[in-house]
């Protein structure tokens, strides 16, 4: 199986519609022309150390395009180069690990191969009760695209339901105009494609995922659930409903994006289990993380200085 098959989202996060909605975010996306494929990068700025160049994941054999991204940091004034390489072996030694990852390093992906029946067999007895029980109690999946009739209430009911989720575990989303954008301009000429999917109850949106469509993968990107009708399981039937969609438009994998290891915190351990009980025979694709390469060294260390200063802060504040 190849790597461009496996890779996390399709390679969404290198596609040129992805790149078109970062910067319509407010990133500054820089390129590298390469003949086969662009490379895509972000400029992003921290306060007192400046910029970094970014290279979301997505590109096979990064340390081959070194030269390229070396030459582009210093025409933005970047002190370092954050790669995600896709190779558990990559070749760079003078990488280091990064202090934190852009994406999660784990991703499960369940092959659409199987027919529907064979795709149900395999999942966890409760998830198959839970997918059932939803249809019983009469939960209702919409499904709209951009532009589309009705689409604007749905993305308003995605967003609140998102916002009360990030009140509800204590953590922070992103505002309102990110999911905006990225619904608006992810979908593109080159291939790529978003939906928003909407479970309801009652006639009210008890949960909503934005999902992507990058090759042959489809990704479940974002997800919100009401506290409200849990009883109703809606979004174990919305996420079959995508993994039926999915197979139906001719898509190879469902990547149900990021797993995490049995030391996480109770919420990325709740978010593990439910995307488990869909495929819980399937080995989760693990990469390597984030490396920096670094091209000022001083300002790389003030970074990290920062960063430790930081993370010891947060932890006297717990």
């Amino acid at each position: 199986m190849s790597t461009q098959q496996r890779q996390p989202e399709g390679g969404l996060l290198q596609s040129r519609g992805w790149a078109v909605f970062q910067e319509a975010a407010g990133v500054r996306v820089a390129v590298v022309a390469e003949r086969t494929q662009p490379i895509f990068c972000h400029v992003l700025t921290l306060p007192i150390v400046g910029r970094y160049l970014y290279v979301p994941r997505g590109v096979p054999q990064i340390s081959e395009h070194l030269p390229q991204l070396r030459a582009l940091a210093a025409r933005y004034d970047c002190a370092w180069i954050r790669l995600e390489p896709l190779e558990k072996h990559w070749d760079v030694q003078e990488g280091v690990h990064s202090p934190h990852d852009m994406q999660p390093r784990c991703v499960l992906q369940m092959d659409l191969t199987p027919d529907k029946d064979a795709l149900l067999a395999q999942m966890k007895s409760k998830t198959r009760y839970n997918i059932r029980l939803a249809q019983k109690k009469g939960v209702e999946v919409s499904v709209y695209r951009h532009g589309e009739p009705g689409a604007d209430e749905a993305l308003a009911a995605f967003v609140t339901l998102i916002a009360a989720t990030a009140q509800r575990k204590g953590v922070v989303f992103h505002p309102r105009t990110y999911y905006e954008q990225m619904f608006a301009h992810v979908a593109h000429e080159s291939g790529t494609d978003i939906m928003l999917y909407v479970a309801r109850y009652d006639g009210v949106v008890v949960a909503a995922n934005l999902v992507t469509v990058c090759g042959d993968v489809a990704t479940y990107l974002h997800g919100a659930t009401s506290d409200a009708h849990r009883s109703v399981m809606a979004p174990f039937l919305l996420q079959w409903r995508q993994i039926t969609d999915a197979k139906k438009r001719g898509c190879r994998w469902y990547d149900f994006g990021g797993v995490f290891g049995d030391n996480s915190d109770t919420g990325k351990a709740g978010i593990t289990r439910f995307k488990k009980g869909f495929a819980p025979h399937v080995a989760p694709l693990c990469l390597p993380g984030a490396y920096d390469v670094v091209c000022v060294p001083w300002r790389y260390r003030l970074y990290r200085v920062l960063e430790r200063a930081k993370r010891a802060w947060r932890t006297l504040r717990t």
